[in-house]
């Protein structure tokens, strides 16, 4: 028990001893509240120092440094606790840097993420200085720079479809540098189809237009989704027609990153005149044989660079071939006039030849034709008569049968009180012999023109005349009676 207070009493002497000849060990810093990267000087105290002293310092507890000299200089990005260590003697207190950031970790943001080739692109490079240093910005696509400077903003006046990939920004003072968000930007390529007016039977040009700056495009034409041979900015439509309205153009281009675009249209192909319309000048239903009739056909003319012929037809037979403005006709009693914009058929006198459907033509110098809608011309044959007639008994008489002498191939029918009689075919008909019982007698007429029939009506009367040979038998009758009534009186 002796011996152990001895050795207790030894080791404190020796403590002792040791407090006395090393020395307390305190650290301490230059500031406590640095920028992060700007010198910081730590120094380490020792009460007792000798020569073959080294000092260790640490950041969180982890050695930093071991110098043959009181101070060491840090540049702290992060806040941390530093302390010190004189000869394996850590000191007895710990300095905690609160590190400043000199700014913020850059934001990258971009007005559009997809973008159309030729417009502006704004990369915007945001950040907080807090320290009175110029800031540098550097920003990069695919990781290869492509701009340096202290403005936070770069413009790309008009994009490519060769700058799409992928951007970034970095941010530096002095030694800290700090790098953004990265941002992918996607370059679409515009395209449209531009289209001129557009007449029925001139050639017209289609044209896909994509950005002046884009070159080394390839193009590709369909025409509803079937592909054409073209491989060319424009596209070439010989002798266009109405009847490609409602048919889908598309230009499909492609750049050689990959990056394509398309556009459609679908052309208005506008005509160069109307469909022609046919009118009787008239709103008559019917027309007498041996009136005029006159049909009007009128179309409005669209493009004054074409000329139209005009054609009428009766019963689907051109009855007319007119060309610019000469005309003629295979119709005898037809003719033709011309003012702006229509054709008139004048049928002066009409016929029953004439009845039938009617329509017009028109033809540009294209060959392009539209037809009017048929019209009905009715023509009848009510003009017929027949003169009344007066004869005496047991005489004879004719009749005639008066129609429009222009009539052709007319055929008669004749008949008494409404009997037909057979075999009178003429336009004349005779009757030898008249009884007196025929006194009265409606005599008719019907005469048949080109399938289209009319009649008329006469009325016979007999007058009754006394010969010589009726006198002389009355006057002996006469006398007989005269003698007879003497012979009674005497």
């Amino acid at each position: 028990m002796k011996n152990f207070w001895l050795f207790v009493t030894t080791l404190c002497i020796l403590l002792l001893f040791t407090s006395v000849v090393q020395g307390e060990v305190r650290i301490s810093s230059s500031t406590e509240a640095p920028f992060e990267g700007t010198s910081v000087i730590l120094t380490c105290n020792s009460s007792n120092i000798t020569t073959t002293e080294s000092w260790t310092f640490y950041r969180n507890d982890v050695a930093i440094a071991t110098v043959n000299q009181s101070n060491y200089e840090v540049k702290p990005i992060e806040s941390a606790s530093f302390s010190c260590e004189v000869n394996g003697t850590r000191s007895v207190n710990t300095i905690l840097l609160d590190v400043k950031e000199l700014f913020t970790i850059p934001l990258l943001i971009i007005n559009q993420q997809t973008i159309e080739s030729g417009s502006a692109l704004t990369l915007q490079c945001n950040t907080t200085n807090n320290s009175n240093e110029t800031l540098v910005f550097t920003f990069y696509k695919d990781n290869e720079q492509i701009s340096q400077s202290n403005q936070s903003n770069f413009m790309i006046e008009r994009i490519s479809t060769n700058q799409k990939g992928v951007y970034m920004c970095n941010v530096t003072i002095g030694s800290i540098v700090k790098t953004s968000n990265k941002v992918n930007v996607e370059v679409i390529l515009p395209v449209s189809i531009q289209t001129e007016q557009i007449f029925e039977g001139f050639n017209a040009t289609l044209i896909c237009n994509t950005p002046n700056h884009e070159t080394n495009l390839s193009y590709k034409w369909f025409v509803n989704n079937t592909q054409q041979s073209s491989l060319e900015k424009t596209l070439m439509l010989p002798k266009v027609q109405v009847t490609m309205n409602g048919t889908i153009y598309r230009c499909e281009v492609s750049a050689l990153n990959g990056v394509s675009g398309s556009g459609e249209a679908i052309p208005n192909v506008k005509a160069t005149f109307t469909k022609p319309i046919l009118l009787l000048e008239s709103t008559q239903n019917s027309y007498e044989s041996g009136s005029k009739v006159k049909l009007v056909c009128s179309s409005q003319l669209l493009n004054n660079n074409i000329s139209l012929s005009y054609t009428f037809l009766k019963d689907g037979i051109a009855i007319t071939n007119q060309i610019g403005d000469s005309n003629s006709t295979t119709n005898e009693n037809a003719s033709l006039t011309k003012p702006t914009n229509q054709r008139s058929l004048i049928l002066d006198p009409v016929l029953t030849k004439d009845a039938g459907k009617y329509s017009c033509h028109i033809k540009n110098n294209f060959d392009i034709e539209r037809k009017s809608a048929p019209i009905t011309l009715n023509v009848t044959l009510n003009n017929v008569t027949v003169r009344s007639v007066e004869t005496p008994v047991g005489g004879s008489t004719t009749f005639t049968c008066q129609i429009n002498p222009q009539e052709t191939n007319v055929t008669f029918q004749w008949f008494r009180n409404s009997q037909l009689i057979p075999g009178q075919t003429s336009q004349n008909i005779t009757f030898e012999k008249i009884p007196f019982d025929w006194d009265g007698s409606e005599v008719t007429c019907r005469a048949t023109a080109n399938g289209i029939s009319g009649e008329g009506s006469g009325t016979l009367k007999i007058r009754v005349y006394l010969s010589f040979d009726w006198i002389t038998i009355f006057y002996f009758h006469f006398e007989c009676i005269i003698f007879t009534l003497l012979l009674y009186v005497f």
